[in-house]
């Protein structure tokens, strides 16, 4: 993938610009079959299988993220873990209800092999403290007054970078 990368990038070299379509990105991503069935499809199939335990599926067009809407008590009998509540302090995220896993979880052994990683079940997200709405903070309202760094300074836009950050910093021409 790196190598077709740098093919199609480079001005002087036959492949420039002749930039695949995203179903020849997905087959260079996945090789990775068992016969002629894809581990996501293998997945989705598993997971409708289990009586009770979906709500829904969703395969991205790069058949690399196996999507899942499940039953939370089936959820629990699943994964051999316990779900529990959470409801972040941060008082700018009021009525945000997360449930996650509270103690280790299991995957099938038929599942194991073919799963990397199962997002949303243990980790928290990280909750920033400052409000969404930029007319609600004076520091926010700044956006645009800083030139150089499109106001990103680390009072009023920590964490966050810009195209404009980006080409000050690293000095590529602008398009």
């Amino acid at each position: 993938l790196e190598e077709k990368f740098w093919a199609v990038s480079d001005p002087k070299g036959p492949d420039y610009k002749k930039y695949l379509k995203l179903e020849e990105v997905a087959d260079l991503l996945h090789p990775i079959k068992e016969g002629k069935t894809l581990h996501a499809d293998f997945i989705v199939d598993f997971l409708n299988n289990q009586e009770g335990l979906v709500k829904s599926t969703r395969v991205t067009k790069t058949r690399d993220l196996v999507t899942a809407t499940l039953n939370a008590k089936a959820a629990e009998e699943f994964f051999q873990t316990e779900l529990y509540h959470y409801t972040p302090t941060v008082t700018t995220h009021g009525g945000l209800d997360m449930i996650r896993a509270g103690l280790p979880y299991n995957l099938p052994d038929e599942l194991a092999p073919k799963v990397s990683i199962v997002d949303k079940l243990v980790r928290l997200p990280y909750l920033s403290e400052r409000p969404k709405d930029k007319s609600t903070s004076p520091a926010l309202r700044q956006v645009g007054t800083d030139d150089e760094f499109d106001s990103c300074s680390t009072t009023s836009c920590t964490g966050a970078t810009t195209p404009a950050v980006l080409q000050a910093q690293y000095g590529y021409p602008t398009l």
